[in-house]
């Protein structure tokens, strides 16, 4: 097997110059190639608590690699700054995507464009200690609560910064008070004193800028201010999205899919059944309802923004039954009408809020690696 190395270059010139001068992108890519398709049927490793010489883990530890740059060299964003969408749309592009909050009237963007170069926010939003992240890797991003127990567990927030450590291409992250490394894809502890603890997900959805300001003029902005010397008008992984190059070794590589397609998955915790919707049959239907383990979830794609939200079909202990209608929907108990944020607009249960479910955007190889068995939903009466 084969040592392949990638240097993602800020600017032209030969590497001395750019020691000299700017920022760099230095990736080391692992002597490993890709499991084989024997590995296929094999579990992938997280929920076994094991031991070895003292150090408590999830997954085997040799698959926890080196991503070629050290502890918090991309570093953690800790005290946020934010701006105005009329300061931001000055650099952001149209096209790019963030991680938008929502509380009543008070809305925040995480712009990717900036994340991709810290992957970490430790924030507090409407007073809750939040982990921003995203990760270029695998395309996912993630909000959790910093406490493990949610925002009631009567304990400090951890405060996370990125290990430079990573596992199924996943970039590890680690909590400064016992230097345990979790991995923001499944919001679990793998390595570590932590090791088997997990966060709790906050609602968040993914937007275009363009989306964004338009839809909230008012809102905040994560600012450019960071105390960290970065060009944000650069993309240290320009063209990633867009070929077939994965820089790390994976459990398994699944071809149902091609591996950067994007399916925003979601699992049913309690029965371990997941399912992947491809983004581009979500948008086709615009609105779909459908059972995952022992989860009804309801899935609704905004036309105009592309934006995808997932929300659960129940109020209080009834089930609604619902159908597209116009940009949003109707459920058929009643004849109210819902927003595609999930807010019955009008009708009987007008001032009604869905509760969101969590969907992951993600490239599907990263979503198949740590989800084997998951179920690919497909257009048509028979999946959808």
């Amino acid at each position: 097997m084969k040592n392949r190395r990638y240097f993602f270059f800020l600017k032209w010139g030969a590497l001395l110059a750019l020691l000299a001068t700017i920022p760099f992108f230095f990736f080391f890519l692992a002597s490993r190639s890709f499991r084989g398709p024997e590995l296929m049927e094999g579990p992938v490793g997280l929920g076994v608590l094991q031991e070895t010489d003292g150090v408590k883990h999830l997954v085997p530890l040799e698959d926890v690699v080196s991503g070629g740059v050290s502890k918090d060299a991309l570093p953690a964003i800790n005290r946020p700054i934010f701006e105005s969408v009329a300061f931001a749309d000055a650099y952001l592009k149209d096209n790019g995507l963030g991680l938008v909050l929502e509380a009543e009237d008070h809305v925040r963007f995480y712009p990717f464009q900036l994340l991709v170069w810290h992957e970490v926010v430790n924030d507090v939003f409407e007073g809750v200690p939040l982990l921003v992240f995203y990760g270029p890797l695998t395309g996912s991003s993630a909000v959790y609560h910093r406490k493990m127990g949610g925002d009631e567990d009567g304990l400090e927030p951890m405060v996370f910064g990125t290990s430079g450590r990573v596992f199924n291409n996943d970039g590890l992250l680690f909590d400064r008070e016992t230097e345990s490394l979790w991995s923001p894809f499944v919001g679990e502890a793998l390595v570590g004193e932590r090791a088997g603890d997990s966060l709790v997900p906050y609602p968040s959805t993914v937007l275009s800028w363009q989306a964004f300001k338009s839809a909230y003029p008012k809102g905040e902005v994560l600012s450019r201010k960071t105390g960290a010397d970065r060009d944000y008008t650069l993309d240290p992984y320009r063209g990633y999205e867009g070929n077939t190059d994965i820089f790390f070794p994976l459990d398994r590589m699944d071809a149902r899919l091609p591996p950067k397609t994007v399916v925003y998955g979601y699992e049913d915790k309690k029965t371990g059944v997941s399912k992947a919707y491809p983004l581009d049959a979500i948008q086709a239907v615009g609105f779909l309802f459908d059972q995952v383990g022992e989860t009804a979830v309801l899935i609704l794609s905004d036309q105009k923004t592309g934006e995808v939200r997932g929300f659960s079909p129940f109020l209080g202990d009834r089930l609604f039954n619902f159908e597209k209608e116009g940009d949003g929907m109707k459920d058929q108990e009643t004849g109210s009408l819902w927003n595609s944020r999930g807010q019955a607009v009008d009708g009987p249960l007008a001032g009604s809020v869905l509760v969101p479910v969590s969907l992951r955007r993600v490239y599907w190889f990263a979503w198949a690696a740590f989800f084997p068995d998951t179920v690919i939903a497909k257009e048509g009466p028979d999946h959808f």
